[in-house]
């Protein structure tokens, strides 16, 4: 799915039957100059607010016209340039995805040929960039985690695009951080996939949006089974009890996010600051020196044929 530049997507239509009135055949001096361009308007349509209209690369004193129906019968904004630049705010717009199309006139006469917009759905544009995450745990429940999620949404996920069987629903209760706990099918290979949408209230809910997922993540080590030793002078030490042998153990002094499920979200890899593989049922962990004063690292596991697992935060005392 792409992402949208300033929420909007460009659609190149044909002419209207009934549009031949609002296109002049021809256009010569000034008027064939700055003309409208579909990559010079930018909607940003916002969900049960004022949306904004910005229109680039006209002259002081053109005229725009903008209907929201083909047949560019009625006008739903006339708005009078006072610079290159027009900008305005408008109640006329859907909580949908919708075509808007405009005209220029400059001095009383059309300046080129309409231009067709189309804006996105305003909640469906938050879906895509609210920074989404999923995590398959091979041995628990598994996690959705939206990093950007709106109060008052609600959001589904569902096994098919088809929207038929429901997985987990949850409305966010705040702005910012959620965390829906679920049980996604089992991974059948690189094109295994859930389906989530998003509603916000007196709206229709969003077309269904693929996240893929990857086999299975190891559960995180519990916090109670880790223990760090800051020495002074010899390598510090990071216990961990209750492993398998053949565990990874892997330290990071900054988090780690095993799992993005969006193209444009790159996967921020740490530096390891120190690993290690089990050979019995505990182990630890050296590393050099982690500092005089009190901090935090994070700690994960790789249990054999599971992928890495989520990080946790372990604090350990100043030297």
């Amino acid at each position: 799915m792409k992402r949208f530049n300033h929420y909007v997507k460009i659609a190149t239509l044909g002419v209207p039957l009934c549009a031949g009135l609002f296109i002049a055949p021809s256009v010569i001096g000034d008027a064939a100059t700055n003309e409208l361009h579909e990559e010079n308007i930018i909607i940003n349509n916002q969900v049960g607010k004022s949306d904004y209209i910005t229109i680039a690369g006209i002259q002081k004193g053109d005229e725009v016209v903008v209907y929201d129906h083909p047949s560019m019968y009625t006008p739903i904004e006339e708005k009078k340039a006072t610079s290159s630049t027009l900008h305005f705010a408008t109640s006329k717009l859907k909580d949908e995805q919708n075509t808007l199309y405009f005209i220029l006139k400059r001095n009383g006469e059309q300046v080129g040929t309409y231009k067709a917009v189309t804006y996105q759905n305003p909640v469906a544009n938050h879906l895509v960039q609210s920074g989404l995450h999923l995590v398959n745990r091979a041995r628990a429940s598994d996690t959705l985690n939206i990093h950007e999620a709106k109060k008052g949404y609600t959001y589904r996920v569902y096994k098919d695009v088809g929207k038929m069987k429901l997985l987990a629903s949850t409305t966010a209760k705040k702005d910012g951080y959620l965390s829906i706990r679920l049980d996604i099918p089992a991974y059948e290979g690189e094109y295994s996939q859930v389906y989530i949408t998003v509603q916000a209230n007196g709206t229709n809910e969003s077309e269904a949006y693929g996240i893929a997922y990857d086999k299975g993540h190891s559960t995180p080590p519990n916090k109670s089974s880790v223990s760090i030793k800051n020495n002074k002078t010899y390598a510090d030490e990071i216990h961990i009890s209750s492993v398998q042998i053949g565990d990874v153990i892997k330290v990071y002094r900054t988090k780690k996010e095993s799992t993005y499920v969006t193209t444009y979200t790159e996967k921020y890899q740490p530096n390891v600051l120190a690993s290690r593989r089990s050979s019995d049922s505990s182990t630890t962990v050296y590393v050099p020196q982690l500092g005089k004063k009190a901090g935090t690292v994070y700690v994960t596991i790789t249990h054999a044929d599971e992928l890495e697992s989520e990080p946790i935060a372990v604090k350990y005392k100043k030297e």
